[in-house]
């Protein structure tokens, strides 16, 4: 089972329309509330308000300073106030930032729940009845198995209404397929497979770059609180969410043909959010959206039983010939060709990159299992990890070497079991004695890679 969200086009009524704006509202006023009186009282008392204390606050606000709360519904409240809670444990266990304050332009937000026992709120494909909108009207793409708990209406900045509706769904795998692909993600080219295939970018930003610099300035010479400027905010929105769902849908599509083609999908674990501080190419790799790419291969992979792979970051994928093995030191992002100084073949950068990728992800699959940092695996067959933690959070291995630390400061005169050894088998006239333990072959260097180890590692797996 996966969770599965589903989104639908709105159409409310001039009247839902009226109910909404009050409700995005109100939630956006109780979330700023509880924000400003949570931080207040920890900066200026050092006193802890949690966001049970703030509900309570805000029952007796109703009933004195601000009674027209009344007028929304209690589950938009409630459902803000929970989710207030949600961004400051985040902000505890340093997942995100400090909160921040909603602003009133710009896209909004309201959770509803559906009761369970009203039968006529919610007919997949049909009707959707919410507390204190009524019926509202959906463009219904497609029929969402199932009944949701939750549902979400959004308003983006362009002024659409959106229903979003989360939901368990059993995913049915994919027929098993025997092929591996690398892909190496760029600007030149979007994508490259290693059989040499190059998807071109569609660049849906630098296509409209004109139109959203001149809806831009017309923004920004607006006088502000006009319905001018109003109307130049709406147009400038327009224009980005056009460049926002021409992106998104060209990506889905991409992605659900490599997974639907392959088995086995070999990318590489690229450090997007430095990429994107270089002031050169930001724009270009903003347009890409190859983490957003990233993100859909990984999820859609779990979903329908493929192999998803992430090789490391450090692996020398473009400077590294694919047929020998040889690494070149320096390799300039100009150079889109090359030649090996040690076999002599001729290299595309990307597709070199890319046959690279490929082989490492089959030699992370081939591994044996144990902890290694340059591994992530994501699909039908992931290979977890086999360290197990003591009471104490510490790995054996870590506390043996802490403990034998600790036996040689107590008592210097005492030497390790490894000292004794070699000071044995250092002497003279004393037959070497071989280890006790022979080194662990996943942890040693790995020679280079080869195109034909790379083929019978595919073939060992059953793969192609």
């Amino acid at each position: 089972m996966a969770i599965c969200t589903y989104k639908f086009r709105a159409r409310p009524t001039p009247r839902q329309q009226r109910r909404l704006a009050r409700e995005f509202g109100a939630a956006r006023w109780v979330y700023n509330r509880g924000l400003e009186t949570i931080s207040r009282a920890w900066r200026e008392r050092g006193e802890r308000v949690t966001c049970v204390d703030f509900s309570r606050q805000v029952t007796k606000l109703k009933q004195a300073e601000v009674p027209w709360l009344k007028e929304v519904s209690s589950y938009v409240l409630n459902q803000s106030i929970r989710d207030l809670e949600k961004a400051f444990k985040a902000f505890y266990a340093k997942r995100a930032r400090h909160p921040r304050f909603k602003r009133k332009h710009g896209k909004q937000a309201v959770r509803y729940q559906l009761d369970s026992r009203l039968k006529n709120a919610y007919v997949a494909g049909s009707l959707l009845v919410l507390p204190g909108l009524g019926p509202l009207k959906l463009v219904w793409s497609r029929v969402p198995p199932g009944r949701p708990k939750m549902v979400t209406v959004k308003r983006d900045a362009a002024g659409r209404y959106f229903v979003f509706m989360a939901m368990d769904r059993e995913m049915l795998p994919l027929p098993t397929s025997d092929r591996v692909v690398g892909l190496d993600a760029g600007l030149s080219a979007a994508v490259t497979f290693d059989d040499g295939t190059k998807v071109a970018p569609p660049r849906y930003l630098e296509r409209r770059l004109k139109q959203l610099k001149r809806r831009s300035r017309a923004l920004s010479r607006a006088k502000r609180g006009s319905r001018g400027r109003a109307r130049a905010r709406w147009r400038l929105a327009r224009c980005h969410a056009r460049v926002r769902d021409s992106r998104r849908e060209w990506l889905h599509q991409l992605s659900s043909k490599v997974i639907h083609d392959n088995q086995v999908i070999c990318v590489e674990d690229l450090n997007l959010s430095g990429m994107l501080r270089n002031r050169h190419l930001s724009r270009a790799l903003a347009d890409g959206a190859l983490a957003e790419l990233q993100r859909q291969l990984e999820y859609k992979s779990s979903w329908y039983g493929r192999t998803f792979v992430r090789v490391s970051r450090w692996f020398p994928s473009t400077k590294r010939c694919s047929a020998c093995g040889f690494v070149v030191e320096k390799l300039p992002l100009s150079a889109r060709r090359w030649t090996c100084p040690e076999c002599g073949i001729e290299h595309d950068r990307d597709v070199n990159a890319a046959i690279n990728i490929r082989q490492e992800g089959l030699r992370i699959l081939e591994l044996p299992r144990g902890p290694r940092e340059d591994r992530h695996v994501e699909g039908a067959n992931p290979l977890p990890r086999r360290r197990v933690p003591l009471a104490s959070g510490r790995s054996k291995k870590r506390e043996s070497h802490e403990s034998e630390a600790r036996a040689n400061m107590l008592n210097p005169g005492r030497d390790s079991e490894d000292a004794k050894t070699d000071r044995v088998a250092a002497a003279p006239g004393t037959p070497a004695t071989p280890a006790a333990t022979p080194p662990r072959p996943d942890l040693l260097s790995t020679p280079p890679l080869v195109v034909d180890e790379g083929l019978k590692t595919g073939q060992a797996l059953g793969l192609r």
